[in-house]
């Protein structure tokens, strides 16, 4: 039998989440810097902004490129930021990576986990999600792609899904185990069902699906509640909203229709009854997959 993971673990942490618009690079970064030190004046130890953040880096002779390497100018600027300011970074970035067969980039929406010690993890979405309108568009003759990428993949994160695809927990921050969601993987019961087995102490959620309140996407509240795990939400919409929840289901901090952070303590996760599971394929109905968690 599990014990309650909440009876076992009353560790705190003061967490912060952004709501904001998408910016260029130079003003994402200022507004970056800004919102880690108010975060940081806060009191807060955590920071998770929204999904591609930054889409661009700087190249070696200063202007900019699409994508960033996770060895690259923003990723040591971002390491710098938080080894001055002792706050651990969560951010949504395009990773830019070379293709091993062909001569081109591959892309992939990344969150990047960086504090004063480094890049400690990243997660790569998983479930992509495609409207139905943009296959015919991306499928079409005249569709070449673009330079950057000449070949645009075509996917619906209804039947498909990034190969190889995982959900891994790391060291990050005083954390022993923080796991990382993006934007449509949190409205994917497989998503939940590989995490939670994880233990994380704390969930980052890039991009929570949109009204976090109005029960549009997954039900945060309920998923925080039952596992006793934390979750902090951030939004690039600022006609959404961001917000923290606590580890007993409580919305403890939320920003709605304006920029900005939210800054809220929570009750750290602790050891959940649940084995850790490899999922590889997704099938059935998702409220039904998220009720057999345990018989994964």
């Amino acid at each position: 039998m599990g014990t309650n993971p909440r009876r076992r673990n009353k560790l705190k942490a003061s967490v912060a989440v952004v709501l904001s618009d998408r910016y260029p690079y130079p003003e994402a970064l200022e507004r970056l810097r800004a919102w880690v030190e108010e975060a940081q004046r806060a009191g807060a130890g955590y920071i998770c902004f929204p999904e591609y953040y930054f889409d661009r880096d700087r190249k070696e002779d200063g202007s900019l490129s699409r994508g960033a390497r996770l060895d690259g100018p923003l990723a040591a600027e971002l390491t710098a930021l938080a080894r001055r300011c002792r706050v651990a970074v969560a951010v949504g970035i395009t990773e830019k990576v070379r293709n091993r067969r062909f001569p081109l980039w591959d892309f992939y929406n990344t969150a990047l986990f960086v504090d004063w010690k480094g890049l400690r993890g990243t997660q790569r979405k998983v479930f992509l999600w495609v409207d139905p309108e943009w296959s015919d568009e991306r499928t079409g003759k005249a569709n070449e792609g673009d330079a950057d990428y000449p070949c645009p993949p075509v996917c619906d994160e209804r039947r498909r899904y990034l190969p190889g695809w995982s959900f891994n927990s790391f060291r990050f921050g005083n954390l022993q185990r923080a796991c990382g969601l993006v934007c449509a993987d949190g409205l994917m019961p497989p998503a939940w069902s590989h995490i939670i087995p994880q233990s994380p102490q704390i969930v980052f959620y890039l991009n929570g699906r949109v009204n976090l309140l109005k029960k549009w996407g997954p039900d945060l509240a309920r998923i925080s509640r039952d596992y006793c795990v934390p979750i902090a939400a951030s939004n690039s919409f600022t006609e959404s909203e961001a917000g923290i929840f606590d580890s007993d289901g409580r919305c403890v901090a939320r920003l709605e229709g304006r920029e900005g952070i939210a800054v809220a303590e929570v009750t750290l996760g602790g050891r959940q009854k649940f084995k850790p599971v490899r999922i590889r394929h997704w099938e059935g109905e998702p409220g039904e997959m998220l009720e057999r968690l345990d018989k994964w």
